[in-house]
């Protein structure tokens, strides 16, 4: 499915509390990221933000905040924390941005946010 403007987006699931989201462009897909079940973590109410890439040619188009904003807010209905790894420093400032901590509380993740 393509749409010609950054608020379309196609969302699929696959099981309760997962979520793939790409936004989409006349040029394909411009961003992408998903939500599901912490598979480190024992506790079902931990989900982990999966896969979330904006093409540079986009990052300053706002994409990636809505599609977060948009993560985000599906997270909310399953899950009490929300948690990812990232190894850049950009990636951790987006992040952050949003109230994401910078811990590794959680098993294989460098941030968390409380839902």
């Amino acid at each position: 499915m393509k749409l010609n403007n950054t608020r379309g987006y196609s969302l699929k699931k696959k099981r309760k509390g997962e979520a793939l989201i790409g936004v989409f462009k006349k040029e394909g897909i411009v961003a992408i990221g998903g939500i599901n079940r912490d598979p480190y973590s024992n506790d079902p109410l931990i989900g982990r933000l999966r896969r979330f890439y904006a093409a540079e040619a986009f990052r300053r188009s706002a994409v990636g905040t809505v599609l977060l904003n948009l993560l985000i807010l599906k997270a909310k209905s399953y899950y009490k924390v929300l948690v990812l790894h990232t190894v850049t420093l950009i990636a951790d400032k987006f992040y952050y941005s949003f109230g994401f901590q910078r811990q590794s509380t959680y098993p294989n993740s460098t941030h968390y946010l409380k839902l």
